[in-house]
């Protein structure tokens, strides 16, 4: 990643962080033309399939568009080969959202029949430049899909950071929650589960308990009243996310939204253990 896209995405990182709810469903003019390079590079490494011709007639089609943005030529000329790809060119870079998805998805739908490895592909760099850029889709199984919201949730991240920054006994906690949010900006949810679930552990370090590890610290806190035997759940589960998405899982495939999960629920684990008032019983006798 080259030095000013890295200054980007750390600047956007650093606003959220102040509470900023960046995630749009505007596709701005540099989001378009990176959404087209990703598809011209993908495209020209397929052969024996015309993708654009096939693409674009599928659109017009099921749209019911005389054309996609740019007029053809006119019936005096006969219409050059190169006019299928300067018309999907146009409609990325003008046409409205609805158009460009539909138009992303047709593309995606003939890969996936002739060359798997290169769907996955575009898949993947069309979903990082929607994460890069904030935008409030994802492609899953070739369908992009719109989500309500993909922002953090602001109510706990915030609070987080607040506490963490303002003593230094939890610098480490901090340093291993940042990492695990700007693992989430970078698209890395394995390493984003691991880091948060050591933020976790590092937290409950910070208050001088007994023991290394998640399980032995979570006891020390649950004899102090930091924590409450219910809570035990909440551990096995973080600790088994740990194994089973962290960067050292084997066989499961971790998503965005399941790193997101353990960051808020370590966050708001983190709150709970940061308060000066014992943790009160939610289980009924």
């Amino acid at each position: 990643m080259l030095f000013k896209r890295r200054k980007e995405l750390d600047e956007k990182l650093q606003r959220e962080l102040r509470g900023e709810d960046l995630w749009t469903m505007n596709l701005d003019e540099k989001t378009r033309r990176r959404i087209w390079y990703a598809i011209q590079t993908t495209v020209d490494a397929v052969y024996r399939l015309d993708v654009f011709k096939l693409a674009r007639q599928q659109t017009i089609i099921e749209l019911g568009l005389p054309f996609l943005r740019e007029r053809p030529p006119t019936t005096f000329f006969p219409v050059h080969d190169d006019y299928p790809r300067e018309d999907v060119y146009c409609s990325i870079m003008e046409s409205e959202n609805d158009i460009v998805f539909s138009l992303l998805e047709a593309i995606l739908a003939l890969l996936s029949t002739k060359e798997t490895f290169h769907w996955h592909m575009l898949s993947e760099l069309l979903n990082s430049i929607f994460r890069e850029s904030r935008i409030k889709v994802e492609i899953i199984n070739g369908k992009i899909i719109e989500k309500d919201s993909l922002a953090l949730h602001k109510n706990i991240i915030k609070p987080v950071l607040t506490l963490l920054g303002s003593d230094s006994k939890w610098s480490k906690a901090e340093s291993k929650y940042r990492s695990a949010l700007e693992d989430i900006a970078d698209g890395k949810p394995d390493s984003a589960v691991t880091n948060a679930t050591t933020a976790l552990q590092e937290a409950l370090l910070a208050r001088k308990l007994g023991g290394e590890t998640l399980k032995p610290l979570f006891y020390s806190a649950k004899e102090k009243n930091i924590l409450h035997s219910q809570d035990k759940k909440l551990i096995d589960w973080l600790d088994a996310d740990r194994v089973n998405f962290g960067t050292t899982h084997y066989h499961q495939e971790t998503r965005i939204e399941d790193a997101k999960l353990t960051l808020n629920v370590v966050g708001a684990m983190i709150l709970r253990i940061a308060s000066k008032h014992p943790r009160q019983s939610s289980e009924t006798s």
